[in-house]
């Protein structure tokens, strides 16, 4: 048993001794260690001021309040309050518990130079030096402690509830370089919280607040850590940055510190690793990345420039795992999945290359994104993207395009990648612009909206390519195209549609020369256009149509065969060359309706059912040189018409093809490299060709003096059985036309179209076609004018193999031939001058009846001239009395007249002609007795024959005098004038129940002489 005594001097002495020591050294410690502060400072060339240190031992705690360092006095470190407290007994647990960590107020100067650090006004490099020794020998320590077997192995940990860091900033300077001023940074926590903090080893787990900055520029995180050797889990509650790029310019590349912009992020996520498996989880709750008035310098020739831009991330989730790769595998297997919805928005984006510049206004994309990664491969889905771009302009040297809106809508896409290189697309796509222009080099393209709707789909593997479209639909509206060299194209709507377009491409085996095979089909496409519009200059109009509409097209086409299907086709309202300088000058042509159906054709033959033409107009307009001055040629060279010329025919019949076939059996197998140089043409069947409505071909032809001005009715064209494929097929083509009121024009023929030599059946009428129009086409063959004549024509040609066999009956009626007209190629009738011939021919109605026999070959006809040495002689012209005469024309005395010749008893009939007063042409009251008493002389004289000729007078043109000349203009408002009056008079005597065929029309004339009257010449 222990004594007082022993007490006092074994236990309680000594515990009071070491408690007044361990009291002095309390005390003394926050002296000492400001006294040793200070002397580090002071030999560094420093001064240190601080209030003296709290310094706890049980348990171990140490204060710091209002710590200054200068250096000539400028602060390098001050410090407001630093307080750490650990607790002693889990220290022989090998666990460092931090119970109180808190720094406020922390400001630190930092100066990086050349080669060497400067922290706190200290030297880095000489710090570094001083303690090169102790360092050393702790490390041979270390060394002799880890080689130690019985040293402890297990790593010690660490607990900290709470460390607080508030204001806490470096200025760092860099001072790297002599010519450059130097740079400085403040960089600083102004909040820093982390709480929990427990680690061992490599396993750690925090919640960390942090509010952080570089200059101006700030950084915001909430988040929780735990990291483990095989796990580790980080969430990110809020990450906030807001940043200029002014704050941190300088640390840029010098290519690039011309950069503008502001950063602003926002993000939430949490983040998974496995080690073990490689398994990795990433879940992005929010993402918003926002930049504000950026400006990027790529290359001193490339920028990107843009006024805010907006990248948003929402419900992102990634799940990646790899698996270890398989013995017989050649890849490692990969298990993904990832989705997230993206957006993207970007404003005010300029782009600029050199001389090349991408731009626009707006940029929208929004797509909800699902991929998945497995043994078979990869899979991205997305249930609708949508991608909307305003206002977009791209230019080049010469290139410019420009756009209002273009939209993007994919819906149900699905992307597979499989692992043996194959790969599938399936999406419906929708395709919508607004306003684009493109200029190239002068010429400028436009459209005002186009729409395109397709559901798309496409496959490729080692061997084969597939890509097709379902459910197609295209429509264009407002479509302009102006070439530099004038030449334009308008189109007001267009409208594709079709229900499957397939490309298919099947690569060759490696033993097979054949190259790559392409095939292409298409079922049931559409098209429908409205306002096509083409020129060759402004005023200048190629073509145009007011709608078309192509239905039922199917086709398929591999390598230089093809095939193609259309049910039908119509277009209407169709104008073909049009002057638009020349408001009173016709179109060549204008049709109103073309429709064609069931067509089909591949690379030998086409097959039409049938065509049909509806109010068919063409206008044929000669020029003096007989240029078609109506024709719009797009190298503004006039069209001529081709003179006629014979040609060989060196077109293969089919005869030849049949001789070629026996030549090519027959030959020998070693001759057969001899290639014939005869290639059958395109085949044609044609079933049914029909022209209706008001159709018509008005000519008019200056080139001759007078001009002809004519137009030929259209009543009806057939053609029928057009076969070119089968030699036996005969051909039907039939035409029913008139001139005017009364010219009649039928015509059917039926050919064979195939044969060796011309074999037909044709038959051609023409009633009470009037000659003096063509009078100046004839006068340089005939060697006359044609004053007046009618002309009935009934032709019946047959032609068996070139043999031709038929006749023609001419009836002429009242034809009389004029002045002699001065040509080299005066046509004579034997030896007798024509004029006298045709006397001759004339029975006494004064008409012409023939009948010509046509007979021979083809290559040498022959015509029956010799009838008409067996003609009648004509009627004695002077039969009649003179009291017949007298009697018979005294009821018509407003009409005609009689005198008798002077020495005989021969009367001489005069007709007095129907006067009209200047400039009119429609019949007046004033004639109504002339008019009536003409009527019923015609109709009590039923043989008769009246030939009517329409006068002008000078008075009718405006002259008070005779003029000496006239010009082209004023002649033909004469002629046109004359003609009007002489179908008026026509037309009441046809009206009266005339036939039309006793009235003959002769040429209009002019009459300048000084009492002449507007009038019609009257002749029985």
């Amino acid at each position: 048993m222990i004594t007082r005594r022993q007490f006092r001097l074994f236990v309680f002495y000594p515990v009071l001794v070491i408690s007044l020591v361990m009291m002095c050294l309390w005390g003394a410690a926050p002296f000492v260690a400001k006294h040793y502060l200070q002397d580090f400072f002071q030999q560094h060339g420093q001064s240190a001021t601080l209030d003296a240190p709290n310094i706890d031992f049980f348990p171990p705690r140490l204060e710091v309040n209002n710590l200054i360092v200068q250096q000539q006095n400028v602060p390098t470190l001050t410090l407001e309050h630093a307080e750490f407290a650990i607790e002693f007994w889990p220290l022989f647990n090998q666990t460092l518990a931090v119970s109180i960590a808190d720094i406020a107020g922390l400001n630190l100067n930092v100066e990086q130079q050349a080669n060497n650090w400067i922290i706190a006004g200290l030297d880095l490099a000489k710090l570094t030096s001083d303690s090169t020794e102790k360092s050393d020998a702790a490390e041979s320590n270390q060394s002799k402690a880890d080689t130690d077997p019985n040293a402890s192995t297990s790593s010690w940990g660490i607990s900290v509830p709470q460390i607080q860091v508030k204001n806490a900033f470096v200025d760092l300077t860099r001072n790297t370089k002599q010519n450059e001023d130097a740079q400085t940074d403040r960089l600083g926590l102004t909040s820093l919280e982390v709480q929990n903090l427990i680690g061992q080893g490599l396993d750690w787990q925090a919640d960390i607040a942090l509010s952080a900055q570089v200059n101006d520029a700030t950084l915001r995180l909430d988040s929780q850590l735990n990291y483990q050797k095989k796990q580790t889990n980080f969430v990110i509650n809020t990450l906030t940055t807001d940043l200029s790029v002014d704050s941190i310019r300088h640390f840029l590349p010098v290519d690039y510190q011309a950069t503008e912009g502001d950063l602003t992020l926002n993000a939430a996520l949490l983040l998974e690793h496995n080690a073990n498996s490689g398994q990795f989880k990433l879940n992005v709750t929010s993402f918003n990345l926002d930049l504000q008035n950026a400006f990027v310098p790529v290359n001193q020739e490339q920028s990107i420039r843009l006024h805010a831009a907006n990248l948003d991330l929402k419900d992102t989730q990634l799940d990646y795992a790899p698996t270890p790769k398989a013995t017989n595998a050649d890849h490692d297997t990969i298990n993904l999945t990832a989705a997230t919805k993206l957006t993207i928005k970007a404003s005010d984006v300029a782009i600029q290359q050199g001389e090349q510049s991408l731009a626009w206004q707006t940029l929208d994309i929004a797509s909800p994104i699902k991929v998945i990664g497995d043994e078979s491969g990869y899979q991205l889905t997305s249930d609708s993207s949508t991608l909307a771009l305003a206002e977009l302009k791209l230019s080049s040297d010469s290139l410019i395009l420009s756009g209002q809106t273009l939209a993007l809508e994919l819906a149900n896409l699905d992307l597979t990648l499989a692992t043996d290189k194959q790969i599938k697309v399936a999406v419906d796509s929708q395709f919508n612009s607004q306003q684009m222009a493109v200029k190239q080099a002068g010429n400028r393209l436009s459209y005002q909206s186009l729409t395109l709707d397709s559901q798309l789909a496409f496959s490729q593997d080692a061997q084969h390519t597939q890509a097709q479209s379902k459910a197609f639909s295209l429509q264009l509206d407002e479509f302009n195209g102006d070439l530099i060299n004038g030449q334009s194209i308008a189109l007001q709507t267009t409208q594709l549609m079709a229900d499957q377009l397939t490309l298919n491409q099947t690569k060759a085996q490696q033993t097979d020369p054949e190259p790559i095979e392409t095939s292409l089909s298409g079922q049931q496409i559409s098209l429908n256009t409205k306002g096509l519009d083409s020129y060759a200059s402004n005023d200048k109009r190629l073509a145009a149509w007011q709608s078309s509409q192509l239905s039922g097209v199917n086709f398929e086409q591999q390598g230089d065969v093809f095939s193609v299907q259309a049910e039908r086709l119509d277009i209407n309202q169709i104008t073909l060359s049009d002057d638009l300088s020349a408001p009173d000058r016709p179109a060549l042509a204008t049709l109103g309706q073309v429709s064609i159906s069931q067509l089909e054709a591949d690379q030998d033959t086409a097959k039409i059912d049938s065509i049909h033409t509806q109010d068919v107009v063409i206008s044929l307009l000669l020029d003096a040189e007989k240029n078609l001055t109506n024709l719009v040629s797009i190298n503004n060279t006039p069209a001529t018409l081709p003179e006629p010329k014979l040609q060989p025919n060196t077109s293969p019949r089919v005869s030849d093809l049949r001789q070629d076939s026996k030549s090519s059996s027959t030959e020998p197998t070693q001759t057969k490299t001899t290639e014939s140089g005869f290639k059958a043409p395109y085949q044609l069947v044609l079933n049914q060709y029909a022209m209706t409505g008001s159709s018509h071909v008005y000519v008019k032809d200056d080139s001759i003096s007078p001009a002809l001005e004519r137009t030929l009715d259209i009543d009806t064209l057939t053609l029928a059985n057009l076969n070119t494929q089968d030699e036996k097929q005969a051909m039907d083509v039939t035409l029913k036309a008139h001139n005017g009121k009364y010219t009649k024009i039928q015509s059917d023929v039926t050919l064979w179209p195939l044969a060796d030599r011309l074999t037909m059946q044709s038959e051609l009428t023409i009633k009470e076609a009037e000659l003096p129009p063509y009078s100046a086409y004839l006068a340089s063959v005939l060697g006359y004018q044609i004053d007046s004549g009618q002309l009935d024509l009934d032709l019946k040609l047959h032609a068996q193999q070139g043999l031709l066999d038929g006749n023609a009956h001419v009836l002429l009626r009242e034809f009389d031939l004029g002045g002699q007209q001065e040509s080299g190629s005066v046509m004579q009738a034997g030896v007798i001058p024509l004029n006298i011939a045709v006397g001759i021919l004339k029975d006494s109605d004064n008409n012409i009846d023939l009948d010509i026999p046509l007979s021979g070959d083809i290559d040498n006809p022959e015509f029956g001239w010799r009838n008409f040495l067996f003609l009648p002689v004509r009627k004695a012209l002077y039969s009649a009395s003179s009291n017949y005469l007298m009697q018979t024309f005294i009821p018509y005395a407003n009409v005609i007249s009689i005198a008798q010749l002077a020495g005989d008893q021969l009367l001489k009939i005069r007709v007095a002609p129907l006067t009209f007063a200047p400039t009119e042409t429609q019949l007046s009251e004033n004639q109504n007795d002339f008019l009536v008493q003409l009527s019923q002389l015609m109709k009590d004289k039923e043989d008769s024959q009246l030939k009517a000729c329409g006068v002008t007078s000078y008075v009718d043109l405006g002259f008070d005098t005779p003029p000496a000349t006239l010009d082209e203009n004023q002649k033909a408002q004469a002629r046109e004038l004359a003609q009007a009056r002489a179908d008026r008079l026509k037309d009441y005597l046809v009206s009266s129940g005339i036939r039309s065929s006793r009235i003959l029309l002769c040429s209009p004339e002019i009459d300048l002489s000084k009492d002449s009257q507007p009038r019609v010449e009257l002749n029985f």
